[in-house]
């Protein structure tokens, strides 16, 4: 049977932020799909390149960042060839987005509920007959009950400082499910809270997704959060995508260095060895080698590393990968990256 035809798909897209010091290569060359009603983790550590590809997605890349090439197609249209009035009517309509920090989204001098009710608006959401305020304001408050602020027809005139961290990030959540977009972009929605808060928005992410078979796309740093609530992860170091497979893959049978170095720095109660974070130091993202940038950290490193741009290499049916050592990965599928420190290959 043929795969459906992805819901969304980015080809080849590079953004850039030039600057004093030279051109920052924040996204190069990064490809990704997203089925309908799929759960997509984007992994990686700080500075990779994850919420700048988000950005570009929905083309909210502040100045002097541009888009330079690539392609997003979202039902058959390139989102990057459509006018600023096209673009807009997408937004928050068919593709909305949770930000990392909720302060520095919502609006201090508007209510809550007038926040998330001004997306309705912008956007003449009537396709359940949203067509007057007072319906506007139904909508709202079931919203409201839906993502768990407590006592919505209280909380609607609250203003974000009178929220809780956890409850402000519902309230994001709220306002970008307004309008029921078919892909709902997550960046970081949990960073900021604690274990507690974090586990409930989690939840929530995951009722939405069960019950309006919103698609979702999870940017994280935390390995083991994508884990447990993705599908599949897409791994990102210095802007580039290295490896991508399932969830089962890439985090039982991973064939990136990178990714083994992420998962070993992931804390186990049952487990008695010592965690060794990643050696060396992340690339400096202006003037990147044409090779793998992983390579002044990695162990198994080859002068063929830095001979020119690093192929997509098939793991296993699913799963691909930047590396040139994948004959190796499947001679020796359990190497962990405590192995690999005293090493000689």
């Amino acid at each position: 049977m043929s795969q459906p035809q992805p819901m969304l798909q980015v080809n080849n897209l590079t953004t850039i932020f030039p600057t004093r010091r030279g051109t920052v290569n924040a996204v190069s060359g990064v490809s990704l799909d997203l089925q309908a009603g799929e759960i997509l983790g984007v992994v990686g550590e700080s500075g990779c390149g994850k919420s700048v590809t988000m950005l570009s997605i929905l083309r909210l890349v502040s100045s002097p960042g541009r888009i330079t090439a690539g392609e997003i197609n979202f039902q058959g249209r390139d989102l990057l060839k459509l006018s600023s009035d096209q673009i807009r009517k997408i937004r928050g309509k068919e593709i909305a987005m949770v930000f990392q920090d909720p302060l520095t989204t919502l609006n201090p001098v508007f209510s809550v509920g007038e926040q998330i009710q001004e997306s309705l608006r912008i956007h003449g959401f009537v396709s359940s007959g949203f067509t007057t305020r007072s319906a506007e304001r139904k909508r709202v408050l079931k919203l409201m009950d839906e993502v768990g602020i407590s006592a919505p027809m209280d909380r609607y005139h609250e203003y974000p400082h009178q929220f809780s961290g956890g409850m402000q990030q519902r309230a994001l959540i709220a306002m970008a499910l307004a309008c029921e977009p078919k892909i709902l972009l997550a960046d970081e929605p949990t960073t900021a809270l604690d274990v507690t808060i974090q586990a409930q928005i989690i939840e929530l992410l995951r009722r939405i997704n069960r019950t309006h078979q919103t698609a979702i796309v999870l940017v994280t740093h935390n390995l083991g959060l994508a884990a447990e609530f993705c599908q599949r992860l897409m791994v990102m170091y210095a802007g580039r995508v290295v490896e991508l497979g399932t969830t089962e893959q890439v985090t039982e049978q991973p064939a990136h260095p990178y990714t083994h170095g992420l998962l070993s720095c992931i804390p186990r109660l049952t487990s008695k060895t010592r965690i060794e974070p990643i050696p060396g130091e992340v690339p400096d993202l202006v003037g990147l080698p044409d090779g793998c940038a992983f390579h002044p950290r990695c162990q198994f490193a080859q002068v063929a590393c830095l001979g020119g741009p690093i192929p997509w290499v098939q793991i296993a049916p699913g799963q691909r990968a930047r590396c040139l050592r994948y004959v190796n990965y499947r001679r020796e599928p359990t190497w962990t990256w405590n192995d690999t420190v005293n090493r000689n290959d």
